[in-house]
């Protein structure tokens, strides 16, 4: 028979996989967050991580908690010991803005997809997202170029708009107090 181990908790993410609890991932995070709403190098994060761990081991049942009542509970610590701003930028931690580039295309010429992306990129850098996700490289690019086969020519147009894309995102950072996360999906 296998014992289990007392002193570890569990988190249940939404697809209902469990993993370990991870303390300092859960402080790396809340720093970042800290930092996000202003406060820089704040002291309370290895704290607070370490109580919501032994908060889990004490009280959950099986040791394991939800991760999004986690994210529930945090929050609500957070505004108890007087941070509400950092619960606030640890709450829109996990706002992404997803672009699907493969739906920007159609009879457009180039210089019309790009400034159709601008317009959807200012839109998603002006709501103080976490992260931006492009999905649809690829298929992007080879509407754009009305290509049957990926070429060199693709290539340079898929790493153009990257580019692009890095670009206009970087120019954003500075209003964005943390990190602003890029994910690119080619398909």
């Amino acid at each position: 028979m296998i014992l289990r181990c007392d002193n570890l908790a569990w988190v249940r993410s939404d697809d209902g996989r469990t993993s370990p609890f991870d303390a300092a991932r859960l402080a790396a995070s809340l720093l970042r967050a800290a930092a996000r709403a202003g406060h820089g190098d704040w002291w309370l994060a290895e704290s607070v991580a370490l109580a919501m761990q032994e908060f889990i081991i004490a009280h959950c049942p099986q040791q394991t908690l939800p991760a999004a009542l986690l994210s529930e509970l945090l929050e609500d610590v957070l505004t108890a010991l007087g941070y509400p701003d950092i619960a606030r930028a640890y709450a829109q931690r996990r706002r992404c803005a997803e672009l699907r580039l493969d739906q920007m295309t159609g009879p457009l010429s180039e210089l019309e997809f790009f400034q159709r992306l601008d317009a959807a990129l200012q839109v998603a850098l002006d709501s103080q997202l976490a992260s931006v996700r492009l999905r649809g490289l690829r298929s992007c690019v080879m509407r754009l170029r009305g290509a049957h086969y990926w070429s060199a020519s693709c290539r340079r147009l898929a790493e153009e708009i990257l580019c692009h894309v890095r670009e206009r995102v970087a120019r954003a950072r500075p209003r964005h107090a943390g990190e602003l996360q890029l994910m690119v999906t080619a398909s």
